[in-house]
């Protein structure tokens, strides 16, 4: 064939160089640990995308075991995939469904951990996917700890370097793309890895997280010997990665409360519970049921509760309501459309920093009326004020012009000086 290309050379007709689009790329968001490939059968065209930019590469090249976390492994093949749904887990991480938790609002709904994909020599099951039907988007989603405990209660080494590539191989090989994490980067950062997701399948630039090096399988038996992931677990974690427990530490979004009577004259604070999309919609939404006395006590744990005790006689039931928490946590288990708490006083109520603040900021109130009006006219647009004021004296703005001032202007002017802003007249 060589004599047949340098005749047409010759005649003036050149080969195409254009490249076929690859089927895979390996994308991580830290300069990636090059290696050989490995050999292997999964030849395809491949792309491989760092810090550095994009290669691509015309040649047949193997497919790369990933060397650091968090890595995305994309295919860009079509795919009609079929997958099972509503698949009864009894292999969760410790960690897979607080991190569920923190993804699902923020990812419409579409993230799923119940699901069994069949492939022609394996059954796989993952920690999660995204799937978009109708945009042919199916990712992976894992959370790889270095170590887990087997049903002889023995610790071993998993998740180690090159030991999921086939797993890895046959996903992409039917079209679906991947992503892994450390659980380390979880535990440490969930909100974090829950917007890397929500941004890489937007198309938006992915924010960064600390690169964490793919051990070895020698790596993770000193691990075991250190215990080493007692030094990032949470302490509510830490007792369940010792077992395979049924129920898991929870975060879910506060949605609203109530408070009824049983039959039995037992009186509850029923807490509507979920993962919300925005301040008006939800999914996954279900019912915590605690004891009344058991809720007032954890809250009057929080700070909330002591800010308001400065500021007021007391706090009625609308007004709790009102001052709602962002998260309610514990360690239990979803039921259909309730979550029960493994025991009935070991949950926590979690605010925001901006709440916080505004109730710090606020005068003495005697009801919910009285701290939704003050809240709504002036505290939130304050806040909000102070914000953008922010983020103006870090751009090197110094001065602010008075017609864009609103009615609160004492306090937007005491917010200007604050900052160093002059007043432009």
């Amino acid at each position: 064939m060589n004599w047949l290309k340098k005749i047409l050379k010759f005649l003036g007709f050149q080969e195409d160089e254009r490249k076929k689009q690859p089927d895979i790329e390996i994308t991580s968001t830290a300069k990636p640990l090059i290696q050989e490939p490995v050999n292997n059968e999964f030849a395809k065209d491949v792309s491989l995308e760092a810090e550095t930019g994009q290669v691509f590469v015309d040649e047949e090249l193997r497919y790369i075991t990933p060397t650091t976390f968090p890595v995305i492994l994309k295919s860009n093949k079509q795919t009609n995939c079929t997958y099972l749904n509503g698949i009864n887990r009894n292999d969760k991480g410790v960690m897979e469904d607080y991190f569920f938790d923190y993804a699902s609002g923020k990812l419409q709904g579409k993230l799923k951990n119940d699901i069994q994909i069949k492939l022609p020599d394996i059954t796989i099951t993952p920690d999660f996917i995204y799937a978009d039907e109708e945009k042919k988007i199916f990712i992976a989603i894992e959370i790889d700890e270095p170590y887990s405990i087997n049903n002889n209660h023995e610790f071993i080494p998993i998740h180690y370097k090159g030991s999921d590539d086939n797993r890895n191989k046959g996903l992409l090989a039917i079209g679906w793309s991947i992503i892994r994490f450390a659980e380390e980067q979880i535990a440490r950062n969930p909100s974090e890895c829950a917007k890397f997701i929500e941004q890489y399948i937007n198309g938006k630039d992915i924010n960064e997280i600390e690169a964490i090096v793919c051990w070895s399988k020698e790596e993770a038996e000193k691990m075991i010997e250190r215990k080493f992931r007692n030094t990032y677990l949470p302490y509510e974690f830490q007792e369940a990665s010792l077992s395979n427990s049924k129920s898991s530490y929870r975060s879910l979004d506060f949605i609203s409360i109530s408070f009824r009577q049983s039959k039995k004259d037992e009186k509850f604070a029923v807490i509507s519970l979920g993962h919300k999309i925005d301040a008006n919609s939800w999914v996954n939404g279900c019912q915590c049921w605690v004891n009344e006395d058991c809720f007032w006590k954890k809250f009057e744990e929080t700070s909330v509760s002591q800010i308001i005790k400065t500021r007021s006689r007391g706090y009625d039931y609308e007004l709790v309501n009102f001052i709602e928490p962002q998260k309610f946590e514990g360690y239990g288990k979803l039921n259909g459309d309730y979550f029960n708490l493994n025991k009935g006083d070991e949950f926590k109520l979690i605010y925001t920093s901006i709440m916080l603040k505004i109730l710090n900021m606020q005068p003495r109130f005697q009801s919910k009326k009285e701290f939704e009006q003050v809240s709504l006219e002036l505290l939130y647009p304050i806040y909000h004020f102070e914000e953008k004021v922010k983020k103006l004296k870090a751009a090197g703005v110094k001065e602010f012009n008075e017609a864009e001032l609103s009615h609160n202007y004492k306090q937007e002017v005491a917010v200007l000086r604050k900052y160093g802003i002059d007043l432009k007249l």
